[in-house]
């Protein structure tokens, strides 16, 4: 990965990380300190759901950007590739294969748990590969390794 992608997608991430802990502060202050029945344990059932579900996606994103640190450059595909590809008729422009999945604006992360990121493991520049998903196959190539 080259250090000023790498350098941007940190950004990124650090952006997200700041939105999602508002969030987690936002919730866990509002919490209903109220001691009615039902309503309100239900209100606050749904407050703590909520609660943990921001503190997995902060968890995500700080895993994440440790990912990106670590990362280095690569001339296959593997954790830390940058590619762009051509899946079917479709051009992808950019890629990033990862561990995990984030949601990174502009960005379509590929992990190794995905049908996709499993036929494209190991791929170098001009390679095919294909993959079946949803009872379809899919066949594409990857086109560079930025």
């Amino acid at each position: 990965m080259k250090i000023e992608n790498k350098k941007r997608y940190l950004k990124i991430v650090e952006k997200k990380l700041v939105e999602v802990k508002k969030r987690l502060a936002i919730l866990v202050t509002d919490r209903s300190p109220s001691t009615a029945e039902s309503q309100h344990d239900a209100i606050r059932e749904n407050a703590e759901r909520a609660i943990v579900s921001q503190e997995e996606v902060v968890k995500g994103f700080e895993q994440f950007k440790n990912f990106l640190t670590q990362s280095g450059d690569v001339s296959k595909i593997e954790e830390g590739a940058e590619f762009s590809m051509l899946l079917g008729d479709e051009e992808i422009a950019n890629a990033l294969y990862a561990p995990l999945a984030v949601g990174l604006e502009g960005i379509i992360v590929v992990t190794p748990k995905s049908p996709l990121g499993a036929a494209i493991y190991g791929k170098k520049e001009g390679e095919y590969f294909s993959y079946q998903a949803g009872g379809q196959m899919v066949s594409g190539r990857i086109k560079l390794i930025k």
